[in-house]
């Protein structure tokens, strides 16, 4: 999962998280007195050298099974659950309060962690010879400072990062140092008085809120009584050059110092720099959310940074960042990125597919938006002005028709648009587009899409010109089967030393992962699909840019990730399970839905929605991509179908009726009328 912290990151610890991302045997029924069996993996899945993956990190004794925590784990949160299995005929109690076992002996059971070492005793039978032990700590919160004697805590100090600035940008402060002083930051010739959080009445801010699978919590304290804040503007005549600001604390005539962790410089000039690979990861902020990946060749206007990353000017007002390392450095003076557009081409690609083509005289930045209902694909170039006479319309439709046709400008406030442009035939994959100038030095084309479903879409550079291709329809072959004519690229998450979470019996959540994918690729391909495994072995080590390589060099028009999930500790595991599926563009919330649905009515779990997340098994724009949690590892009940053949056959039925279900919703089959013609 990505990082969703909100808030900043010396306020608390980094959280601990079970595996949230499926065959194997049935957990075997323990005789009184017996210990769990080692794991075991079914031969037709995979393969003997698979099996010899290495033995999980568990604790069992006295026929006793602990999967989690592990022992002497550090755990940042008010609770935890251990999960694990025992002899279905025993009785079972954890620091003397029953556990529920459930047919399978299999049990999930939530504690509450008090600060510093908390025991775990497991008894089975009410006998102390039949015990497990294992200890979890819970760091204690740090103590609010005394009054005396006077001290700074340096390892608070915020910024920790170098930064480079221009002037208007704002530097934020933070530290932890004896409560009710005077706290100034010294930067060159500039002072910063820093506020006490003590002498704020009913302050509304709380700073220990933290969020997880879409949970927001309380991770740690909402508020510090030592702790300082402010912040500062950089002004037009600060000339600062690798300055490390002094933080000083005065309280009753006396005072300390401390100095800061972070180089602070102003740029008094920017410079061009240029990505360096293809798909470079572009954010937001520095670690913060992504937008749309530039290829290698983007030139760019660098004027500042934070830590490892760059803070790019795509247009006045707007900024990218990227990590130093996928730019090329200061490639000295040259044209600053700009250009105008004078024409839009319209051109066919592939069968069904359409491309528009934006000559530019270099390697802009942009970004694409996906809009749904109705279907619409925005794309925002940045540095460029609208010079736009021509639209120059290729062969788009399935006529074959094309025309020339020249697009004026009007006004509309203050956003100027091109006007629309109509396709030749009403069964075109683009029915007509606009252009506009957002502001300044950002060009807009919105293509607007005669389709019921998007099916793909992605942005590059052939040489300066600018392509964004549209990808068509599936071409389905009707009556050699419903799924005839789709290529499905299928992905059993982790695998190899990646396992995943554990489930109740120890059981690997990628041993079961791939068991489900297989038994799926057997029934899709009954139905006439074309199926890519992006691994068919447990013990393949498979990157998740190789994941998506392997889809995308397929052509894939899905792509279907299969998981198990887990929960972070602070959560239950007995009221928190489910069948849930993940999207990230827009294109794919439908197959989604349809896929979670049919999977939680095929196997009885509870349905708990299809959502968005930036998953990187979901981001590939060229295909319909989602991925699936069929059900919950560390759910005793769910777990204990999802290890069984029975289990693994329903829960890939689930996902072949999801996706069978989606095509013909999407894609509905020829029909026969009375004339004898075919009709769709």
């Amino acid at each position: 999962m990505k990082d969703q912290r909100r808030v900043p990151l010396f306020f608390f610890a980094s959280l601990v998280l079970g595996g949230c991302l499926a065959p194997v045997s049935p957990g075997a029924r323990l005789k009184d007195g017996q210990t769990p069996p080692a794991l075991s993996y079914p031969s037709k899945t995979v393969t003997a050298k698979s099996a010899a993956l290495p033995a999980p990190p568990v604790r069992q004794a006295n026929g006793i099974l602990v999967v989690y925590p592990k022992d002497k784990a550090e755990i940042d949160a008010p609770s935890t659950f251990v999960v694990g299995s025992c002899s279905p005929t025993s009785t079972l109690t954890l620091n003397g309060l029953p556990v529920k076992l459930n047919k399978e002996g299999f049990f999930a059971h939530v504690i509450r962690l008090t600060p510093g070492s908390n025991t775990i005793t497991l008894c089975r039978d009410a006998s102390p010879d039949l015990t497990l032990k294992l200890t979890v700590n819970k760091p204690l919160p740090p103590p609010p400072l005394p009054g005396s004697p006077l001290q700074i805590l340096k390892g608070s100090i915020e910024p920790k990062e170098d930064m480079g600035l221009r002037a208007g940008d704002i530097v934020e402060f933070a530290v932890r140092g004896t409560p009710m002083g005077r706290m100034r930051v010294q930067i060159g010739k500039r002072t910063v008085d820093l506020a006490s959080s003590a002498r704020k009445k009913g302050q509304s801010i709380n700073l220990g809120l933290d969020t997880a699978y879409g949970v927001t919590y309380q991770r740690s304290l909402s508020s510090y009584k030592d702790l300082y804040t402010g912040f500062y503007r950089v002004q037009a005549d600060d000339r600062w050059s690798n300055i490390l600001p002094r933080f000083i604390l005065t309280k009753a005539g006396r005072s300390v110092q401390a100095t800061g962790l972070g180089h602070l410089s102003v740029l008094s000039q920017p410079y061009l720099t240029s990505t360096i690979h293809p798909d470079t990861i572009v954010r937001l902020g520095p670690g913060k959310a992504r937008t749309t990946p530039l290829p290698e060749g983007v030139r760019l206007l660098c004027d500042g940074f934070r830590g490892d990353f760059c803070c790019l000017e795509a247009a006045p007002g707007r900024h990218f960042w990227i990590e130093k390392k996928d730019l090329s450095g200061d490639d000295g003076p040259g044209l600053l990125p700009s250009d105008c557009v004078r024409t839009v081409n319209l051109e066919t690609e592939g069968a069904r597919g359409a491309r528009v083509v934006i000559p530019l005289n270099q390697r802009l930045p942009y970004q694409i938006e996906q809009q749904i209902k109705p279907n619409r694909l925005v794309l925002r170039i940045f540095g460029a002005t609208a010079d736009t006479d021509w639209i120059t319309s290729g062969q788009i439709d399935d006529r074959g028709a094309g025309e020339e046709t020249r697009s004026g400008a009007e006004s509309k406030g203050s956003f100027t648009t091109g006007k629309t442009f109509p396709s030749v035939a009403t069964k075109s994959l683009i029915n007509f587009l606009t252009w506009g100038q957002l502001g300044d030095r950002i060009y807009q084309v919105t293509l607007n899409l005669n389709v019921k479903q998007q099916w793909g879409f992605w942005a590059d550079y052939e040489g300066s010109n600018l392509i964004l291709h549209v990808k068509g329809t599936p071409d389905m072959v009707y009556g050699a089967g419903p799924l005839s004519g789709l290529i499905v690229c299928l992905d059993p998450g982790h695998g190899g030393n990646e396992t995943g979470s554990l489930g109740c019996s120890g059981i690997p959540e990628s041993a079961v992962n791939l068991a489900i994918a297989l038994k799926l690729k057997q029934m899709i391909e009954k139905d006439g699909a074309t199926v890519i495994m992006t691994r068919q072995t447990n013990d393949m080590d498979v990157s998740l840019a190789t994941r998506v390589d392997t889809a995308v060099a397929a052509h894939a028009d899905l792509l279907i990730s299969v998981h198990n999930n887990a929960l972070p500790d602070g959560r239950d595991p007995m009221s928190e399970h489910g069948t849930s599926s993940y999207w990230y563009h827009g294109q794919a919330i439908a197959l989604s839905r349809k896929l979670k649905e049919a999977v939680a009515a095929e196997l009885g779990f509870p349905d708990t929605g299809a959502r968005y997340q930036n998953l990187a098994l979901c981001r590939p724009s060229r295909m319909l991509s989602a991925l699936v949690e069929v059900g919950f590892m560390i759910n005793p009940d769910e777990y204990a179908q999802l290890i069984t053949p029975d289990g693994q056959e329903k829960a890939a039925a689930g996902l072949e009726k999801g996706i069978r279900n989606f095509i013909l919703q999407e894609i509905p089959p020829v029909s026969a009328d009375l004339s004898g013609t075919a009709s769709k």
